[in-house]
């Protein structure tokens, strides 16, 4: 068997017995534009559906439950008004029907009731009851009274007790035993609608005696127009009915009656409460939060239904909106995909189609460099490696220095900062494969942390680099002292943008976690980076820490003490750097201060300039 025969079929054997054995076959045979598009389309719509679907779940739920309690705060709200309302009529009631002067008048004999006598007790009985509905609020209070006195009847407030004798009401309020009766009246034409409250009047001296019978009347208008206000939705209803008859008061809709037969279920089991239930063909759709609460002092009770599907109608406007919102994305994430794949991968086609010319003896083929990512270093590479080979065949008397030239210039191009970052994520890749995520999280730190501070080798980075930077290096040093370091960054925004030297704030958060928390008994501290504008050309960037602190020995020679390399393990070698660097960048005006205190801590002040630039 041949070499390559024989390596073919180990490269293939890991792929035995894995279960996406097709799908892998399908992907391997892919572009790689294809492969960049279908990713970036899977990486859009999944996250995308699994949130819309999680948002509209809990917004149903806040919806639902938001529109169950304003159901039974409009509810409670109508049925307090009623309340209020009916204990107004009783009031007036228990004042006109137990007052003694009334009473008295009532119980006159009117064979000896002389006809002045009647007049001046009429002439105070009628302020008297106009009071009553003043201060109680009510529409009218009327009294029925022996049809003998002279002012039984005066068309308004006073009436004889014969006219109760073809009254339903009255017949029913005597076979009731209550002491306040509550109907609705029949409505004489051009009267105003009325609900009305009556009691018989007994005599005060003579408690089996009736003398009269006391009625207050309030407008069924303002009945209705709680009802109604209490209706929450334009397909549920509420209704006001007699427990008595089982008759309708007061609706919020005119058919409310009919429509609570249709519905197939009764308020009744919800007495005092309330309950979901399922009206006439039952399902999700046709379930009614029922409420009936009975009004105190009445016979009546406030019933309400209302349609889950209407009140929640609102969540099903969401639903469809965030359907419509979802096939936009996708239909957006699939042009940005299909555009983005296309342009990451059409340099690659470039770049292997010239290949190919090389691979056919066409060496004069440079390409233009058309970014600084990696597939711009990898056509630099390519042009060097095309150049380096037209020149090796052109010039073969130099081949042995162009061959070392080349060599070196190979070994230069792999000491970059994306040979650092390969090994990195190969590292990564190995944690991840063995289960290691302490290691996976540490070198994705790690290469953070290193990306940050090469900064595509500049030498002046934004203070807002460093400030990243820092943060990168002080998650590496929690991951190894168990989160034992508190970084707080108080740096105003207009202050982050300007330039200072790269890794210049490393050496000092170092020194800090290193030979200040650590050396401390607790293990555990904090460090502070704070900036504040000095004067119009010049800021103070502040790096404290509540550490061990420098003894006065050590601080005062600390910037001025010779390299060393027992200086250098103590941390002065790394402050005595950041301020020749500082110096040597933008002048001795500018450079670092220190102060400490023992066993509270240790500030290194920077000064530095605004819109720096190097000097």
């Amino acid at each position: 068997m041949r070499a390559d025969a024989f390596r073919v079929q180990k490269d293939n054997q890991p792929m035995r017995g894995f279960p996406l054995r097709p799908l892998y076959r399908v992907i391997s045979h892919l572009s790689l534009q294809r492969k960049v598009f279908l990713s970036y389309v899977v990486l859009i719509l999944v996250p995308m559906a699994i949130l819309t679907w999680f948002s509209y779940h809990r917004s149903a739920e806040v919806v639902r439950r938001q529109t169950m309690q304003s159901a039974e705060q409009v509810f409670d709200e109508a049925a307090r008004q009623l309340d209020a309302l009916a204990d107004k009529a009783i009031g007036a009631l228990n004042t006109v029907s137990l007052d003694g002067q009334i009473n008295a008048i009532l119980a006159t004999d009117a064979d000896r009731y002389d006809i002045p006598s009647q007049l001046t007790d009429y002439n105070r009985m009628t302020p008297f009851l106009q009071n009553i509905e003043k201060s109680q609020g009510v529409y009218r209070v009327r009294l029925y009274l022996d049809d003998r006195f002279v002012f039984s009847d005066d068309g308004a407030r006073l009436s004889p007790l014969s006219r109760l004798a073809g009254e339903d009401w009255y017949a029913r309020m005597n076979a009731s035993g209550a002491s306040a009766y509550w109907f609705v009246p029949r409505r004489d034409a051009g009267a105003v609608a009325v609900v009305s409250v009556a009691r018989t009047v007994w005599s005060l001296v003579d408690f089996t005696k009736p003398v009269g019978v006391a009625r207050v009347d309030i407008p069924l208008a303002d009945v209705e127009r709680i009802v109604t206000e209490a209706q929450l939705t334009a397909s549920s209803y509420v209704l006001l009915r007699s427990d008595e008859s089982g008759e309708t008061v007061a609706a919020s809709r005119p058919d409310a009656g009919s429509a609570a037969g249709a519905e197939g279920g009764d308020a009744a089991g919800a007495a005092g409460g309330s309950e979901l239930a399922s009206g006439d063909g039952g399902g999700a759709n046709r379930q009614m939060l029922l409420r009936s609460v009975a009004i105190p002092g009445t016979s009546w009770s406030l019933v309400s239904h209302v349609s889950l599907k209407e009140a929640l109608r609102p969540l099903t406007d969401l639903r469809n909106r965030m359907i419509v919102m979802m096939l936009v994305i996708t239909a957006l994430s699939y042009v940005v995909a299909y555009f983005y794949s296309r342009l990451s991968t059409i340099r690659i086609k470039r770049l292997s189609s010239r290949m190919r010319l090389v691979q056919n003896g066409d060496l004069p083929v440079v390409m233009t460099v058309g970014g600084k990512d990696e597939i711009g270093e990898l056509t630099e590479s390519f042009n060097f490696m095309v150049r380096r080979m037209d020149g090796l065949v052109q010039e073969k008397f130099r081949m042995g220095k162009e061959l070392k030239n080349a060599e070196l210039r190979t070994l230069q191009a792999q000491i970059n900062p994306h040979l650092l970052y390969n090994s990195l994520d190969t590292i990564n890749c190995l944690a991840i494969e063995h289960q290691v995520p302490d290691i996976s999280r540490m070198v994705l730190s790690l290469t953070r942390f290193y990306k940050l501070g090469l900064s595509q080798g500049k030498e002046l980075v934004p203070l807002r680099a460093e400030l990243q930077h820092i943060r990168a290096y002080i998650g590496i040093m929690n991951m190894r002292y168990e989160e034992a370091i508190e970084l707080i960054v108080e740096v105003p925004p207009e202050l982050q943008t300007c330039l200072v030297p790269r890794t210049i704030l490393q050496p000092i958060v170092e020194n800090a976690v290193l030979h200040g928390i650590m050396e401390t008994e607790r293990k555990r501290g904090s460090i502070s980076i704070s900036a504040a504008k000095r004067d119009s050309g010049s800021y103070l960037l502040q790096i404290g820490d509540d550490g061990k602190g420098i003894p006065p020995g050590e601080l005062a020679g600390l910037l001025k003490r010779p390299v060393s390399a027992d200086s250098e393990a103590e941390g002065g070698f790394g402050l005595r750097n950041v301020n020749d660097r500082l110096q040597l960048t933008f002048g001795e005006e500018y450079g670092l201060s220190i102060h400490s205190e023992e066993e509270r801590g240790t500030t290194v002040s920077l000064r530095l300039p605004i819109g720096a630039s190097a000097a």
